[in-house]
C-alpha cells in the first residue's frame, strides 16, 4: 500500500495526516440519545474509525474499561475527575496517529480541555476547533455506506454493561471490586489512587475481610459506571450485603424496609438524606425501622428527595405503603416498578442465575481444574490455541500481550512454576494471549487459582529476617 493510501471498513488506513477532515464522516445511533452530541464524542469516534477500532478495541489499548471509555466518549462523565484516564487516552490517540492529524489533534485538545476545573474549561471553550467533519444520525443501523470512510461499532447480542451485571450479581463485593482492578490491568497502588482510598483498605475489600461506606463504593462506581445505572447499583446493594428486591420482597416491604433500599441504590447516606428532608441521622434511621412516619413523609420522600415525576410508578407505590401498608398492591402497578429507575428484579432466580457453559467451555474448564498447578493449566490453555495448522507457541503466545510485556522465556518459566504472576498480568495474558476476558468462567478460575497458590507460597515461605538470624547461628564468623 502506497503512503497515504486509504482502505475503507476495518483494514489500517495509511497515513491518516493526508486524510481530509472535512470527508470523515461519523455516524451516531440516535435512539434514546440527544440529537446533539457531544463535540469530544465526535473527535473520538473519528480517531477509532479512521484506525479501525471499536470502542472496546480501543479501551483495551488504553487500558482501561471499556464502559469508562463509552461513559468518557459520550460526554457522560466529568473527566477532570479521572484525569488518570485521560492520560491514557490522549497517549494512546498520540501513539495511533501521526503528527499533523487534524481529527486526532482535536480530539487530544478536547480531552485535555476537560481535565481542566469548570471555570478554566470556560474561558476556552469558544477556542475549541468544532468537529471538522460530517455527522449522520441513523436511527436503525451503525453500518455506513461502503464509500466513506466511518466504520461502526459492532453491535453484539450482550453489550459489555450487561455482561458486567451478569457477573457482579453473581459473586461478593470484595470480589468484584479486585474484578473490576484487574479488568482495567491496574495495580493495587494505581487503582487505590484512581479511587481515592488507600492500598490496605483496598486490599482489605478485595479479600472480603472488610465492607465499604456508601460514599467510598461511589469513588470506585465513579472510575467505571454511570453512577445512575443499573451495575452501580447493583455494587452498592453489594456493598451492604443486600439482595436485589423482587416484585415479591417489594410487595412484603415495609415503607421504612423501601425507604432503606432507595437510599442504599443511590448511593446516600443517613445523614446525606437527612439534610435534603432537614431532618436528623436519627430521624432518618427511625423512619427506616418504622418507628417514625409522620404526615409528611410522602412528600418528602416524592419530591424533596427523590424529585420523582407525577406520574411515575413508585410514586403510586409509596403513596400506597403509607396510606394503606396492610393492602396488596396490585399487580399492574408492580411490574411497572421495573421499568423505572431504581434496580428491582421479578423473582429470586434472577438475582443468581449465570449464563449457561458450553459444552467446550465445560471440558477446558474439568481439564483446567485437573491439572495439578497453574503452570500446567496455563500450558494446556495454550497448547490448544492453533495458529494455522500449528499448536501456539510460548514465543507466539508473548507477541500477542500487549498490555503487559511478557518474553517468551517468562512463559516458559511461568508453565514450569518457576514464576509467579501478579493477578492484573496473569489477566493481561489469559485475555489478550488466550481470549478469555474478565467474564469467562476459566478467567476467574485461574484469577482465583493463583490467588489461593499465592497464599499458599506466602505461607511456607521464610522471612528474609528469619534466615539471616539461622545463617547467623549456624556461622558465627558472618
Amino acid at each position: 500500500m502506497s503512503e497515504g493510501e486509504q482502505t475503507i471498513g476495518r483494514s489500517t488506513v495509511g497515513n491518516t495526516s493526508h486524510i481530509d477532515p472535512t470527508e470523515v464522516e461519523v455516524k451516531i445511533r440516535s435512539i434514546n440519545r440527544s440529537e446533539e452530541p457531544h463535540q469530544r464524542e465526535l473527535y473520538l469516534k473519528a480517531v477509532r474509525q479512521i484506525h479501525g477500532l471499536s470502542a472496546a478495541a480501543f479501551a483495551k489499548k488504553a487500558g482501561i474499561l471499556e464502559v469508562s471509555y463509552r461513559e468518557i466518549e459520550r460526554g457522560n462523565r466529568k473527566i477532570s475527575d479521572h484525569v488518570g484516564n485521560a492520560n491514557k487516552i490522549i497517549y494512546t490517540i498520540g501513539k495511533l496517529s501521526p503528527e499533523g492529524d487534524v481529527i486526532a489533534e482535536g480530539a487530544i485538545t478536547h480531552v485535555m480541555a476537560a481535565t481542566l476545573p469548570p471555570v478554566e474549561r470556560a474561558r476556552i471553550d469558544d477556542l475549541l476547533e468544532p468537529f471538522p467533519g460530517k455527522v449522520v444520525f441513523d436511527k436503525k443501523t451503525h453500518t455506513p455506506p461502503v464509500d466513506t470512510l466511518a466504520i461502526a461499532d459492532p453491535e453484539t447480542e450482550v453489550t459489555e454493561e450487561q455482561k458486567w451485571f451478569d457477573t457482579i450479581k453473581q459473586i461478593p463485593f470484595g470480589e468484584a471490586v479486585w474484578f473490576l482492578r484487574v479488568a482495567s490491568s491496574q495495580t493495587r497502588a494505581e487503582f487505590a489512587e484512581e479511587c481515592g482510598i488507600s492500598v490496605g483498605e483496598l486490599t482489605f475489600v478485595e479479600e472480603g475481610k472488610r465492607g465499604l461506606r456508601l460514599p467510598y463504593v461511589n469513588r470506585i462506581i465513579d472510575t467505571t459506571f454511570d453512577p445512575d445505572g443499573e451495575i452501580a447499583q447493583l455494587l452498592r446493594l453489594k456493598s451492604q450485603n443486600y439482595d436485589v428486591m423482587t416484585l415479591e420482597d417489594l410487595q412484603n416491604a415495609s415503607i421504612g424496609k423501601v425507604f432503606d433500599y432507595i437510599r442504599t441504590l443511590q448511593g446516600q447516606e443517613r445523614s446525606e438524606v437527612g439534610k435534603k428532608l432537614f431532618k436528623s441521622e436519627n430521624t432518618v434511621r427511625d423512619i427506616e425501622l418504622g418507628r417514625v412516619l409522620g404526615s409528611r413523609l410522602e412528600d418528602d420522600m416524592t419530591n424533596r428527595w427523590l424529585d420523582l415525576p407525577p406520574d411515575s410508578t413508585w410514586r403510586k407505590v409509596i403513596r400506597h405503603k403509607i396510606i394503606s401498608p396492610d393492602e396488596p398492591i396490585n399487580a399492574e402497578t408492580l411490574q411497572g416498578v421495573m421499568h423505572e429507575r431504581f434496580l428491582i428484579v421479578a423473582d429470586s432466580q434472577d438475582n443468581n442465575e449465570g449464563p449457561p457453559l458450553s459444552t467446550d467451555d465445560s471440558e477446558v474448564m474439568d481439564e483446567i481444574q485437573s491439572k495439578e498447578t497453574l503452570g500446567q493449566a496455563i500450558k494446556f490453555l495454550r497448547e490448544r490455541k492453533n495458529i494455522g495448522s500449528k499448536k501456539m507457541s510460548q514465543r507466539s503466545l508473548a507477541a500477542l500481550i500487549q498490555r503487559r510485556s511478557f518474553t517468551h522465556k517468562e512463559i516458559s518459566y511461568l508453565e514450569q512454576d518457576k514464576q509467579h504472576l501478579r493477578d492484573y498480568r496473569l489477566f493481561a495474558l489469559l485475555e489478550e494471549g488466550l481470549g478469555y476476558d474478565i467474564h469467562h468462567p476459566v478467567a476467574q478460575y485461574m484469577l482465583r487459582r493463583n490467588y489461593q497458590e499465592k497464599k499458599v507460597r506466602d505461607k511456607t515461605r521464610v522471612p528474609v529476617n528469619s534466615l539471616q538470624n539461622l545463617t547467623k547461628r549456624a556461622n558465627p564468623k558472618i
